[in-house]
């Protein structure tokens, strides 16, 4: 039976280590085959970043406020997303939308903190819930 599940790990003070972050977005990187990231418009150093990976395969826009970038999953794209983390901050980018088709699989938001499954089996629940601090919040619907 599928699922959606939305999780969200609790910040305190700022010290929590993401050390789950790169195993979960790999675990759903493999499982879609399109990605969009969404950038504060103001983060312009953050911006330019991203243009130079993205070339021109990555549609941009700018909506509410956000720059977001939109395109089919590369291998530079997803070697970009896991190059200069640091593992006790916030992940940079505001939010990472992954789909599979034009389907939402799996969204990371607001820097890495809240995060939305959109179809994830009991073993897939077992994965995440494997990775995440203790602290996590779960809630799962169908």
């Amino acid at each position: 039976m599928n699922y959606k599940l939305y999780f969200e790990v609790p910040v305190v003070g700022g010290s929590e280590k993401n050390d789950y972050w790169v195993p979960l977005m790999k675990y759903f990187l493999d499982q879609s085959n399109n990605i969009e990231i969404h950038c504060w418009s103001i983060e312009e150093a953050l911006i330019e970043e991203v243009k130079s990976r993205a070339k021109e395969s990555f549609e941009i826009s700018v909506e509410n406020e956000m720059t977001i970038f939109t395109g089919n999953k590369t291998a530079e794209m997803v070697d970009y997303l896991f190059t200069n983390l640091n593992r006790k901050i916030e992940i940079k980018w505001f939010s990472i939308f992954l789909r599979r088709n034009k389907i939402l699989i799996f969204s990371s938001e607001h820097n890495g903190t809240e995060f939305f499954a959109g179809v994830v089996n009991e073993k897939d629940i077992n994965f995440i819930e494997s990775l995440m601090p203790e602290r996590t919040s779960y809630s799962k619907y169908k």
